[in-house]
């Protein structure tokens, strides 16, 4: 357990950020007031402020999971409710494509890797939940050795990993890679 904050610390608040950017415009694009109301009320939501003023110093670690616990939960009940709602699977698929499409174009696939796992949130380091296999120009693999994901959704993470793929597939599409996903090992091919 750390004692201060290092920059380890603030990535992972970035990443945490992240996802509840995502989930803030998927209310947005599909949801309303209502849902917004009913997310904060059940999951609760992030503190307003920078992390060195908000975080529990006493207990940085156990805060930064309390942040992700909510993010995910968030995520999970966001999609549930619009589904629910009329909001297909393949129009979700559809926007988490065209959402990874907005990200900077990559050089190399180790450029690519670094900017999916510099944005997507994958537990804690220690969790070593994504581990590269291989960094090249023109290729990049990596495995998900732990699913930190599952348990925040009702399907045990299957829909999750569809959207998840589905952005960065787009990521990849638009650096003129190629995806592909195969049981819990990613591969971008140019």
């Amino acid at each position: 357990m750390s004692l201060f904050l290092a920059p380890i610390h603030s990535i992972m608040y970035s990443k945490i950020k992240n996802q509840d950017k995502i989930n803030s415009e998927l209310i947005s694009e599909f949801g309303d007031e209502k849902l917004l109301l009913k997310v904060t009320n059940e999951v609760g939501s992030l503190p307003d402020g920078e992390l060195a003023d908000v975080i529990d110093t006493q207990n940085i670690h156990g805060w930064l999971q309390s942040q992700i616990d909510v993010v995910e939960k968030a995520f999970s009940l966001i999609v549930e409710n619009l589904m629910d709602n009329g909001v297909s699977k393949e129009t979700l698929i559809k926007w988490f494509e065209d959402s990874g499409k907005k990200f900077d174009t990559a050089d190399s696939g180790e450029e690519l890797f670094g900017m999916f796992s510099g944005f997507y949130l994958d537990g804690m380091p220690c969790d070593r939940a994504i581990q590269p296999l291989e960094l090249e120009d023109t290729h990049a693999k990596w495995v998900q050795n732990i699913d930190v994901h599952g348990k925040y959704w009702n399907d045990g993470g299957e829909l999750y990993n569809e959207l998840r793929c589905a952005m960065i597939r787009g990521m990849a599409e638009n650096s003129g890679f190629e995806f592909k996903y195969n049981e819990g090992t990613y591969e971008v091919t140019k």
